[in-house]
């Protein structure tokens, strides 16, 4: 007996002696993609199919299965996790929340432009981080492919962490006329607006060669303000 969950083209087979023990297991499948799926289960569409005396996919494939119904699950997370990979997503979190939280709370947030860069950085936070802590481990497989990719990943942000400060202080300019009118106070409630422009997995990306030419004097010293600030090294011009 197998409960059958279609994903696109693709199917997951979950095994049972018995019809009780199947609706048992599938059940607890279900709990897993909810818990960690939230809301965003509700873009996949699976089915779910009972069938007694098939002993494999090809059987299946030419037999004439029963649809008990449909299931709403996303097939990411289907994977569980090791005890050894929770520890390292444990570990490597907790650093990188912990790095990039100190170096916000160093930026005043009473200017326009403080506020714009401290607001965006904890977007930052949320969506690289938080949001993976906090139940939807799904991202994990589903932007890195891996627990150990998303391991390289948080590491490489801390290395490259001078490029956060820069990277939005150039999305601040170049959104520069939209924000006139937001206050201080106010910034928080539009900051993953403009991150969203460029994306969280680039907000540490390696400046673009050309990128700061254009900046005036005026300019360059405000950034090497906020690079001081933070503990990098100021930009040399």
């Amino acid at each position: 007996m197998y409960a059958v969950m279609y994903y696109n083209e693709e199917a997951v087979f979950v095994s049972a002696k018995s019809r009780s023990e199947l609706n048992k297991k599938a059940r607890e499948y279900e709990d897993i993609i909810f818990n960690r799926f939230g809301d965003l289960a509700d873009n996949f569409m699976e089915e779910r199919v009972y069938s007694d005396g098939i002993n494999s996919f090809e059987e299946l494939k030419v037999s004439e299965p029963k649809f008990t119904g449909y299931v709403q699950v996303g097939v990411d997370d289907f994977y569980r996790l090791s005890d050894k990979h929770q520890l390292e997503i444990d570990k490597i979190t907790e650093e990188h929340d912990k790095f990039f939280s100190d170096i916000n709370n160093k930026i005043e947030t009473k200017t326009r432009l403080g506020a714009f860069l401290h607001c965006v950085l904890g977007d930052y936070i949320w969506d690289i981080n938080e949001d993976v802590v906090q139940g939807n481990v799904f991202q994990v497989f589903w932007y890195w492919g891996s627990v150990e990719e998303y391991v390289k990943f948080l590491n490489d942000e801390m290395k490259n962490a001078r490029n956060s400060i820069i990277n939005i202080y150039l999305l601040y300019l170049a959104n520069k006329e939209d924000l006139e009118d937001c206050q201080p106070d106010d910034m928080n409630d539009i900051s993953m607006e403009y991150l969203n422009k460029i994306g969280s997995g680039i907000v540490c990306d390696e400046i673009g060669e050309n990128s700061l030419d254009n900046l005036t004097v005026k300019e360059i010293k405000e950034l090497n303000k906020y690079l001081e600030a933070t503990g990098f090294d100021k930009i040399v011009f």
